[in-house]
């Protein structure tokens, strides 16, 4: 292959990703964990709460947004991609959470979760050798 031909690729490919941009770059997290919990940030910007659902199940977190467009404007789209889309992501959290004492507060286009961890029960237990 050419070098012009490399180059239109590459623009091809800048252009392309401005236009449709990845959704994997949408819901950026940061996990942090302690002894006592999992701590989530996930960016979601132009996301209001009540357009976000949050659920646990088997062992997974899951988060689901939606975008939606509230704007008016005068005049006739040329390109219009900003209005109302789905984002979702998961993430394996495991089974030893407290589920009941999830907290969740949004706040300047960032989630934060406070998922507790299950205290452990330390047990000892003797074998008798027969």
């Amino acid at each position: 292959m050419n070098n012009l031909m490399k180059t239109k690729e590459s623009i091809d490919n800048i252009f392309s990703d401005f236009f449709h941009p990845s959704k994997k770059s949408f819901m950026k997290t940061d996990v942090v964990e302690t002894e006592n919990e999992l701590k989530f940030y996930v960016d979601l910007p132009g996301i209001k709460k009540e357009d976000i659902k949050i659920n646990i199940e088997d062992g997974y977190l899951q988060i689901d947004g939606k975008k939606k467009c509230e704007y008016q404007t005068s005049g006739e789209y040329i390109y219009k991609e900003r209005c109302t889309e789905n984002y979702s992501r998961s993430y394996y959290i495991g089974k030893d959470i407290n589920e009941d004492e999830v907290t969740a507060n949004l706040n300047d286009g960032v989630l934060f979760l406070s998922i507790p961890k299950k205290e452990e029960v330390k047990t000892k237990k003797y074998i008798e050798i027969k």
